[in-house]
């Protein structure tokens, strides 16, 4: 159940990213992967992956990908860690929104400058 979560969760994340009308970073490195990664990641779209961002969370140093075991590069490493701060001020900003909706709802004055205002 907490894979389907993450799953659905990363879903609304791209959803809201659309709605937004955020834009997709440029993601042409990826014509440089390896086939298996290419199947995983086949275009420039957004390819959010519950395994990618795991395996960013459990700092690994190696990942498995269609059974075959590959070792992550200092440089994937630390992209890995730019990931899990990026993680962790989305978590903030949400954090911050629903803290400031809550408020709202509840018919409280929303602090000057927060997500809400």
């Amino acid at each position: 159940a907490g894979y389907d979560a993450f799953v659905a969760y990363l879903a609304c994340i791209d959803k809201t990213a659309h709605a937004l009308g955020l834009e997709v970073a440029p993601r042409t490195y990826r014509e440089k992967f390896s086939l298996n990664y290419q199947a995983l990641f086949p275009d420039c779209a957004r390819h959010l992956r519950v395994d990618v961002l795991e395996a960013s969370i459990e700092q690994q140093s190696e990942i498995w990908v269609n059974g075959e075991q590959f070792e992550l590069s200092a440089d994937a490493r630390r992209h890995a860690q730019l990931l899990q701060e990026a993680w962790a001020r989305l978590g903030a900003l949400l954090g911050r929104w629903h803290a400031a909706w809550a408020a709202q709802a509840s018919g409280q004055s929303v602090p000057e400058g927060s997500a809400a205002a």
